[in-house]
């Protein structure tokens, strides 16, 4: 594993390349969820990169190690930082196709990659996201509604938009008792929500993003998610125009450290060698 930094505006992100050893099938770039960094892909992209794929997984700007306002996300700033990340990915693997792969809100967002000029030709997205609304209690929504609206009147006079605590538990994101004992509360995540993040929360719609993708398509979806409802995700999935599958699994939100990990980046190496080898041959 090569440790790489490169810039996306203003802000210096933090990525891990993961060399294919054999032949090279293709490369992936991997995009993480909400409040999380690329610590939540566990070992799957060593274990892509054994199946020779080469992998690049980053922290999108204001999480984990890069640089950039802490915890704020929306479709611009991932755009931006996907497209950077496209460009390093493109200066270790020349010459090869691209997939993408996105985790949770990452998987809205690598939906929203994946539309007209594209560069990937395969895309893979793991428990996606359609509206992060939907995800929060009716009391949560109206509390939101109150600091966000506070939070915006805030930044208009140039304060800070200030932060709420953010609440998550292993047995939320795991099935596998040892995994929830591994991980405790989970350090990839961050332990505030940045309340700019405000509108984004109730106007994205990775269902819209998804109408307009032009490559094929696997979304993992579990019956045991308990953060992004498994629904909500299939609205996702019934949006997407063919060529598209499911893969489902038996863990819990996730799913990348949890009990089917190795099940589902076996799943996504099938998708990957049929649209981006065969495709491509």
């Amino acid at each position: 594993m090569q440790e790489v930094r490169f810039r996306s505006g203003d802000d210096l992100l933090y990525g891990q390349f993961w060399a294919a050893p054999g032949r090279r099938k293709g490369a992936l770039l991997l995009v993480h969820g909400f409040n999380s960094n690329l610590e939540e892909y566990g070992k799957a992209p060593a274990w892509l990169a054994t199946a020779g794929y080469d992998c690049l997984a980053f922290d999108q700007s204001g999480f984990g190690k890069s640089e950039g306002e802490v915890g704020r996300t929306d479709l611009e700033r991932a755009r931006r930082d996907i497209a950077a990340a496209t460009k390093e990915l493109r200066d270790w693997s020349s010459d090869i196709p691209f997939g993408v792969v996105g985790h949770s809100l990452g998987g809205a967002y690598a939906a929203a990659a994946i539309g007209p000029g594209t560069p990937f030709r395969a895309a893979v997205l793991a428990q996606p996201l359609d509206r992060m609304w939907d995800e929060i209690h009716p009391v949560g929504q109206a509390i939101y509604h109150l600091l966000g609206k506070r939070a915006e009147r805030r930044a208009a006079k140039g304060l800070p938009p200030g932060r709420v605590p953010y609440k998550s538990r292993s047995d939320k994101l795991f099935v596998s008792r040892e995994a929830q004992e591994e991980a405790g509360r989970p350090d990839f995540l961050l332990r505030h929500v940045n309340l700019a993040n405000y509108r984004m929360a109730y106007t994205l719609s990775g269902s819209e993003w998804a109408k307009q993708a032009k490559v094929p398509t696997l979304v993992v979806v579990s019956p045991h998610d308990l953060v992004v409802r498994p629904r909500h995700s299939m609205r996702v999935y019934d949006a997407l125009p063919e060529p598209k599958a499911l893969l489902e699994h038996k863990g819990g939100h996730s799913c990348f450290r949890d009990l089917d990990g190795r099940f589902i980046v076996d799943g996504m190496v099938a998708w990957f060698d049929r649209h981006l080898v065969h495709a491509g041959a």
